[in-house]
């Protein structure tokens, strides 16, 4: 295992006591890629570092009452989007889900200009962020759902109820949202070496790197 991999997951762990696992991935340019998960009862948060330890990317899921998840944030910082760091960092959470299985996960499908695209003065066209939006949750498994569509059809959504799942903030009606049932997940494209789950895909990538230092 590559020395400086062991080091920043040493050093996760050192920093917080809520830190469960630490897995690593390699990107579509073959950059290794770790992230940890932390799992504080309410909250699960998956966080990804390239090994410069610069943040790629984050989900941020929260546990609620009625075996409910909220997704509250799927993000890949601008310069990372593309490379397949937002699709790695669902796969760690479905992992995580292994524990909430049973439970319904939604959040509000509501694709926007990120805050980070207005920084660096990169305008995304709206048809543009809808493909990757739907892309995404597709990939990830989740059904984009309209509340209408709901109401006049509840008979075919058996798993889902209006006010645990289209009442997201305690007032207000979400008028679309993405929604899943949590099914346990098998085989994992991922191997524990050392204390770390390494996808499958970035063992000998690792490998590589460890021979070349």
């Amino acid at each position: 295992m590559k020395k400086k991999l062991l080091s920043l997951a040493r050093n996760f762990r050192q920093k917080d006591n809520f830190i469960e696992d630490i897995f690593v991935f390699a990107d579509k340019d073959k950059n290794l890629n770790i992230a940890y998960l932390r799992n504080a009862r309410t909250k699960i948060y998956i966080h990804s570092f390239n090994l410069e330890g610069h943040s790629t990317g984050y989900i941020f899921v929260q546990v609620q009452p009625n075996k409910r998840l909220f997704l509250s944030e799927v993000y890949a910082y601008q310069q990372y989007r593309g490379k397949g760091v937002a699709s790695a960092l669902n796969d760690i959470l479905s992992f995580a889900l292994n524990d909430y299985e049973g439970y319904v996960i939604r959040g509000e499908y509501a694709p926007q200009q990120l805050s980070t695209d207005r920084d660096y003065k990169r305008e995304v066209p709206l048809e543009e962020l809808e493909k990757r939006a739907r892309k995404f949750y597709k990939n990830a498994g989740f059904e984009i759902l309209n509340v209408e569509e709901y109401k006049n059809n509840k008979e075919n959504y058996p798993d889902y109820n209006y006010d645990d799942d289209f009442i997201l903030y305690g007032s207000g009606e979400s008028k679309q949202i993405v929604i899943k049932s949590v099914k346990k997940q098998e085989n994992l494209p991922y191997t524990k070496i050392e204390g770390i789950y390494v996808k499958n895909d970035a063992i000998e990538l690792a490998n590589q790197e460890d021979e070349a230092e």
